[in-house]
């Protein structure tokens, strides 16, 4: 993150909510590592004092917000054949 101070939830909560209807349409996505829109799991979240922690991305949080049990997977845990079979199952019982 070149600018940890610059923010753009608004402007992605904006698009997000001009497109739910395309997201409600899928099972599952394959995402980005550590994005800050696109983590799963894997984001950093700076806190003003410097410290961080770790959560999901902003694009993450609003695709469980409307579909808690949506299949995700990061381009790292496509390698990992357990978590690959999981994301693969979950597509399935959906």
């Amino acid at each position: 993150v070149e600018n940890p101070k610059i923010h753009f939830e608004s402007q992605m909560q904006n698009w997000f909510n001009e497109n739910i209807e395309f997201f409600k349409k899928f099972s599952g996505f394959i995402l980005k590592s550590k994005s800050p829109s696109c983590g799963n799991q894997t984001t950093p979240h700076f806190q003003t004092d410097g410290e961080s922690n770790i959560g999901d991305g902003y694009f993450v949080y609003l695709l469980k917000k409307i579909n808690p049990q949506i299949a995700i997977i990061d381009e790292k845990n496509l390698l990992q054949t357990e978590t690959l079979n999981k994301f693969k199952r979950s597509l399935l019982h959906l």
